[in-house]
Protein backbone atom coordinates (compact mmCIF):
# COMPACT_ATOMS: atom_id res chain seq x y z
CA UNK A 1 0.00 0.00 0.00
CA UNK A 2 1.27 3.33 -0.81
CA UNK A 3 1.84 5.95 1.89
CA UNK A 4 1.53 9.12 1.64
CA UNK A 5 4.49 12.12 2.74
CA UNK A 6 3.15 11.83 7.03
CA UNK A 7 4.17 8.08 6.33
CA UNK A 8 0.37 6.73 7.04
CA UNK A 9 -1.11 4.33 4.34
CA UNK A 10 -2.85 6.78 1.69
CA UNK A 11 -6.70 6.58 1.82
CA UNK A 12 -8.18 5.52 -1.78
CA UNK A 13 -10.12 8.30 -4.18
CA UNK A 14 -13.72 8.52 -3.43
CA UNK A 15 -15.45 7.97 -6.72
CA UNK A 16 -17.10 10.71 -8.35
CA UNK A 17 -21.04 10.70 -8.07
CA UNK A 18 -21.51 12.48 -11.48
CA UNK A 19 -25.29 11.11 -11.33
CA UNK A 20 -26.04 13.20 -7.96
CA UNK A 21 -23.86 16.07 -9.35
CA UNK A 22 -26.32 16.05 -12.42
CA UNK A 23 -29.91 15.43 -10.31
CA UNK A 24 -28.59 18.66 -8.30
CA UNK A 25 -28.11 21.07 -11.64
CA UNK A 26 -31.75 19.43 -12.92
CA UNK A 27 -33.25 20.53 -9.65
CA UNK A 28 -31.37 23.71 -9.64
CA UNK A 29 -32.48 24.35 -13.38
CA UNK A 30 -36.32 23.55 -12.67
CA UNK A 31 -35.58 25.82 -9.39
CA UNK A 32 -34.64 28.66 -11.11
CA UNK A 33 -37.70 27.91 -14.33
CA UNK A 34 -40.06 28.18 -11.35
CA UNK A 35 -38.78 31.58 -10.14
CA UNK A 36 -39.02 32.71 -13.62
CA UNK A 37 -42.56 31.61 -14.78
CA UNK A 38 -43.82 32.93 -11.22
CA UNK A 39 -42.23 36.16 -12.06
CA UNK A 40 -43.79 36.46 -15.37
CA UNK A 41 -47.00 35.45 -14.10
CA UNK A 42 -46.62 37.95 -11.37
CA UNK A 43 -45.63 40.48 -13.76
CA UNK A 44 -48.82 39.75 -15.78
CA UNK A 45 -51.07 39.29 -12.77
CA UNK A 46 -49.95 43.34 -12.02
CA UNK A 47 -50.39 44.16 -15.58
CA UNK A 48 -53.90 42.82 -15.81
CA UNK A 49 -55.28 44.79 -12.57
CA UNK A 50 -53.10 48.04 -13.71
CA UNK A 51 -55.14 47.82 -17.26
CA UNK A 52 -58.30 46.66 -15.54
CA UNK A 53 -57.69 49.82 -12.99
CA UNK A 54 -57.41 51.64 -15.96
CA UNK A 55 -60.39 50.32 -18.00
CA UNK A 56 -62.52 51.16 -14.95
CA UNK A 57 -60.96 54.55 -14.79
CA UNK A 58 -62.33 55.32 -17.99
CA UNK A 59 -65.95 53.68 -17.91
CA UNK A 60 -66.13 55.99 -14.86
CA UNK A 61 -65.33 58.94 -17.16
CA UNK A 62 -67.45 57.55 -20.16
CA UNK A 63 -70.33 56.78 -17.65
CA UNK A 64 -70.15 60.60 -16.18
CA UNK A 65 -70.24 61.66 -20.12
CA UNK A 66 -73.02 59.15 -21.19
CA UNK A 67 -75.71 60.62 -17.75
CA UNK A 68 -74.28 64.62 -18.84
CA UNK A 69 -75.61 63.56 -22.38
CA UNK A 70 -78.97 62.17 -21.70
CA UNK A 71 -79.79 64.88 -19.27
CA UNK A 72 -79.14 67.13 -22.17
CA UNK A 73 -81.42 65.30 -25.10
CA UNK A 74 -84.16 64.72 -22.11
CA UNK A 75 -84.01 69.04 -22.14
CA UNK A 76 -84.53 68.88 -26.10
CA UNK A 77 -87.13 66.16 -25.68
CA UNK A 78 -89.47 67.48 -22.78
CA UNK A 79 -88.96 71.16 -25.26
CA UNK A 80 -90.12 69.62 -28.38
CA UNK A 81 -92.49 67.56 -27.15
CA UNK A 82 -93.96 70.53 -24.97
CA UNK A 83 -93.71 72.89 -28.30
CA UNK A 84 -95.50 70.18 -30.66
CA UNK A 85 -97.93 69.16 -28.64
CA UNK A 86 -99.24 72.84 -28.38
CA UNK A 87 -99.43 72.74 -32.06
CA UNK A 88 -101.15 69.41 -32.18
CA UNK A 89 -103.97 71.00 -29.94
CA UNK A 90 -104.38 73.95 -32.21
CA UNK A 91 -104.49 71.50 -35.06
CA UNK A 92 -107.04 69.14 -33.84
CA UNK A 93 -109.07 72.61 -32.95
CA UNK A 94 -109.00 73.75 -36.56
CA UNK A 95 -109.81 70.50 -38.36
CA UNK A 96 -113.04 70.23 -36.34
CA UNK A 97 -114.47 73.47 -37.34
CA UNK A 98 -113.33 72.33 -40.96
CA UNK A 99 -115.05 68.93 -40.55
CA UNK A 100 -118.29 70.88 -38.42
CA UNK A 101 -118.21 73.50 -41.67
CA UNK A 102 -118.36 76.02 -38.32
CA UNK A 103 -116.48 78.78 -40.53
CA UNK A 104 -115.95 79.47 -43.77
CA UNK A 105 -112.53 81.70 -43.03
CA UNK A 106 -109.39 80.70 -41.52
CA UNK A 107 -106.83 82.76 -39.84
CA UNK A 108 -103.70 82.52 -41.71
CA UNK A 109 -101.76 81.98 -38.84
CA UNK A 110 -103.59 79.33 -37.16
CA UNK A 111 -103.43 77.56 -40.69
CA UNK A 112 -99.27 77.97 -40.93
CA UNK A 113 -99.40 77.34 -37.43
CA UNK A 114 -100.66 73.69 -37.54
CA UNK A 115 -98.72 72.89 -40.94
CA UNK A 116 -95.69 73.56 -38.93
CA UNK A 117 -93.67 71.45 -36.44
CA UNK A 118 -90.68 72.02 -34.16
CA UNK A 119 -87.79 70.34 -35.36
CA UNK A 120 -85.84 68.79 -32.86
CA UNK A 121 -82.73 66.68 -33.54
CA UNK A 122 -80.93 64.81 -30.64
CA UNK A 123 -76.88 64.51 -30.18
CA UNK A 124 -75.63 61.14 -28.45
CA UNK A 125 -71.93 60.41 -29.67
CA UNK A 126 -71.39 59.02 -26.31
CA UNK A 127 -74.28 56.41 -26.95
CA UNK A 128 -73.22 55.40 -30.24
CA UNK A 129 -69.30 55.49 -29.46
CA UNK A 130 -70.27 53.12 -26.44
CA UNK A 131 -72.22 50.67 -29.01
CA UNK A 132 -69.59 50.70 -31.03
CA UNK A 133 -67.19 49.43 -28.83
CA UNK A 134 -68.65 47.66 -25.93
CA UNK A 135 -65.93 46.51 -24.22
CA UNK A 136 -64.99 49.76 -22.36
CA UNK A 137 -67.96 49.14 -20.12
CA UNK A 138 -66.33 46.97 -17.34
CA UNK A 139 -68.90 46.95 -14.32
CA UNK A 140 -72.28 48.07 -15.97
CA UNK A 141 -71.85 46.49 -19.42
CA UNK A 142 -74.70 44.26 -18.02
CA UNK A 143 -76.48 46.55 -16.65
CA UNK A 144 -77.08 48.72 -19.21
CA UNK A 145 -76.06 47.59 -22.51
CA UNK A 146 -79.97 46.04 -23.60
CA UNK A 147 -81.28 49.70 -22.55
CA UNK A 148 -78.48 51.57 -24.52
CA UNK A 149 -79.79 49.14 -27.66
CA UNK A 150 -83.18 50.23 -27.38
CA UNK A 151 -82.55 54.05 -26.45
CA UNK A 152 -80.83 53.63 -30.20
CA UNK A 153 -83.62 51.77 -31.43
CA UNK A 154 -86.07 54.99 -30.00
CA UNK A 155 -83.55 57.03 -31.49
CA UNK A 156 -83.36 55.63 -35.31
CA UNK A 157 -87.01 55.74 -35.37
CA UNK A 158 -87.59 59.32 -34.31
CA UNK A 159 -85.27 60.28 -36.88
CA UNK A 160 -87.72 58.22 -39.25
CA UNK A 161 -90.56 59.99 -38.39
CA UNK A 162 -88.86 63.20 -38.92
CA UNK A 163 -87.99 62.74 -42.01
CA UNK A 164 -91.38 62.05 -42.97
CA UNK A 165 -92.63 65.13 -41.50
CA UNK A 166 -89.69 66.76 -43.70
CA UNK A 167 -90.73 65.24 -46.55
CA UNK A 168 -94.17 66.54 -46.72
CA UNK A 169 -93.51 69.91 -45.37
CA UNK A 170 -90.91 69.76 -48.85
CA UNK A 171 -92.88 68.34 -51.03
CA UNK A 172 -96.68 69.27 -50.50
CA UNK A 173 -96.82 72.20 -47.52
CA UNK A 174 -94.48 74.76 -49.11
CA UNK A 175 -95.90 74.29 -52.17
CA UNK A 176 -99.22 75.00 -50.39
CA UNK A 177 -98.30 77.89 -48.91
CA UNK A 178 -96.65 79.33 -52.06
CA UNK A 179 -99.78 78.77 -54.28
CA UNK A 180 -101.77 80.32 -51.86
CA UNK A 181 -99.86 83.28 -50.95
CA UNK A 182 -99.45 82.72 -47.58
CA UNK A 183 -96.91 84.39 -45.16
CA UNK A 184 -94.45 83.56 -42.81
CA UNK A 185 -94.34 86.26 -41.05
CA UNK A 186 -95.94 85.91 -37.71
CA UNK A 187 -97.53 89.36 -36.69
CA UNK A 188 -98.58 89.77 -40.63
CA UNK A 189 -100.48 86.55 -41.04
CA UNK A 190 -102.39 87.04 -37.49
CA UNK A 191 -104.27 89.78 -39.34
CA UNK A 192 -104.81 87.84 -42.86
CA UNK A 193 -107.27 85.10 -43.60
CA UNK A 194 -107.65 82.10 -45.73
CA UNK A 195 -111.36 81.89 -46.96
CA UNK A 196 -112.43 78.85 -48.76
CA UNK A 197 -113.18 80.69 -51.62
CA UNK A 198 -109.38 81.33 -52.30
CA UNK A 199 -109.09 77.58 -52.03
CA UNK A 200 -111.67 76.99 -54.69
CA UNK A 201 -110.21 79.40 -56.92
CA UNK A 202 -106.76 77.48 -56.23
CA UNK A 203 -108.22 74.08 -57.72
CA UNK A 204 -108.11 73.29 -53.79
CA UNK A 205 -111.46 71.42 -52.56
CA UNK A 206 -112.08 71.74 -48.30
CA UNK A 207 -111.21 67.43 -48.36
CA UNK A 208 -107.91 68.15 -49.74
CA UNK A 209 -107.61 71.28 -47.40
CA UNK A 210 -108.36 69.08 -44.34
CA UNK A 211 -106.72 65.88 -45.51
CA UNK A 212 -103.37 67.84 -46.06
CA UNK A 213 -103.48 69.54 -42.49
CA UNK A 214 -104.46 65.83 -40.82
CA UNK A 215 -101.86 64.11 -42.80
CA UNK A 216 -99.47 66.64 -41.17
CA UNK A 217 -101.07 66.22 -38.21
CA UNK A 218 -100.59 62.59 -37.89
CA UNK A 219 -97.17 62.68 -39.34
CA UNK A 220 -96.94 65.04 -36.56
CA UNK A 221 -98.21 62.48 -33.49
CA UNK A 222 -96.34 59.56 -34.85
CA UNK A 223 -93.21 61.85 -34.16
CA UNK A 224 -94.31 62.67 -31.10
CA UNK A 225 -95.15 59.18 -29.71
CA UNK A 226 -91.81 58.12 -30.65
CA UNK A 227 -90.56 60.80 -28.62
CA UNK A 228 -91.97 59.92 -25.80
CA UNK A 229 -91.26 56.42 -25.74
CA UNK A 230 -87.55 57.99 -25.96
CA UNK A 231 -88.13 60.20 -23.37
CA UNK A 232 -89.41 57.45 -21.09
CA UNK A 233 -86.59 54.98 -21.84
CA UNK A 234 -83.85 57.90 -21.40
CA UNK A 235 -85.29 58.82 -17.60
CA UNK A 236 -85.23 55.19 -16.77
CA UNK A 237 -81.74 54.99 -17.84
CA UNK A 238 -80.60 57.97 -15.97
CA UNK A 239 -82.10 56.43 -12.92
CA UNK A 240 -79.81 53.89 -13.05
CA UNK A 241 -76.83 55.52 -13.81
CA UNK A 242 -77.42 57.78 -11.10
Amino acid sequence: MEKNKTGKPALPARPTDSSGRTGRYIKYAIGEIVLVVIGILIALQINNWNEKRKLISEEKEIIVSLTEELKSNIKLLKFSLETNNEVTNATEKLLDSIKNNTINSFNQYEVIYSLSYNPVKLNLPVLEEILTSDNKLITYKKKIIDDLRRLNSRQTRIIKDLNYLDEIYNFRISEFTIRMGLTYDVEESKNLTLTLSDLKQEGISKAQFRSLISLTNDLRLSWINSQSAMLKKAKQLLEKLE
